[in-house]
């Protein structure tokens, strides 16, 4: 019997931080049972942090291209100062259906952001793939 521990961070938002670790055991069958702990939040989101959380629609038949478009935005947008945190999550039964959650330290961390030609860049290119408006809202930690 073997025992592998890996942490999925699932989000933050707000004062919501979840952190959650399974716990997979191998059994003899070959069938695999997870148990899930959960941990303690982690630290807090300073005061005046700036959290964007992005629903994220595309049509099927983009499903693929628009899961490499997110990853590259977020891997782009993860070398900004302003960057403390992106998380990328796709909808398990319709998977052309994405979220994104970004924290960046402040209000002008962001306008800096969303001012770079790579930012403009991912939207545009975004754009003909959406099945939906793109809906992101801002949001602040209640302390």
């Amino acid at each position: 019997m073997t025992r592998t521990q890996f942490c999925v961070s699932v989000a933050q938002i707000g004062i919501l931080i979840v952190g959650m670790t399974c716990l997979a055991t191998e059994q003899a069958n070959g069938h695999t049972k997870y148990q899930v702990a959960q941990h303690e939040a982690g630290p807090s989101v300073p005061d005046d942090a700036v959290i964007v959380v992005a629903h994220v629609d595309v049509t099927p038949p983009y499903t693929e291209a628009a899961t490499e478009l997110l990853k590259k935005y977020r891997t782009q947008s993860l070398t900004e100062s302003g960057a403390k945190n992106i998380e990328i999550l796709q909808q398990i039964n319709r998977k052309n259906h994405f979220t994104i959650i970004e924290e960046w330290l402040d209000q002008k961390a962001l306008n800096e952001h969303l001012g770079l030609t790579q930012t403009k860049a991912f939207r545009e290119s975004l754009q003909p793939m959406l099945g939906s408006p793109y809906d992101d809202r801002l949001h602040r930690s209640i302390q």
